[in-house]
């Protein structure tokens, strides 16, 4: 739906994915189908409320040290 232009339509099948549940959209943010809707104004307000904006994926800290043996 993003990618053929219909971005209400493709927000409307978003928030279905998000009452569902749909594992898809771990991979919202880097999704090219969905490279149409990144410039939309509901993209950002979107993301956020998965938890994946990019200050919200900023600010997520790895810490990939090993434990000493």
């Amino acid at each position: 739906m993003a990618y053929r232009g219909a971005p209400d339509a493709a927000f409307d099948y978003l928030k279905q994915a998000v009452n569902y549940g749909d594992p898809g959209l771990a991979d919202i943010v880097a999704e090219p189908r969905s490279d149409n809707l990144r410039s939309d104004p509901r993209w950002l307000p979107f993301l956020e409320s998965i938890g994946k904006a990019p200050a919200q994926l900023d600010a997520i800290i790895f810490d990939s040290r090993l434990p000493r043996s």
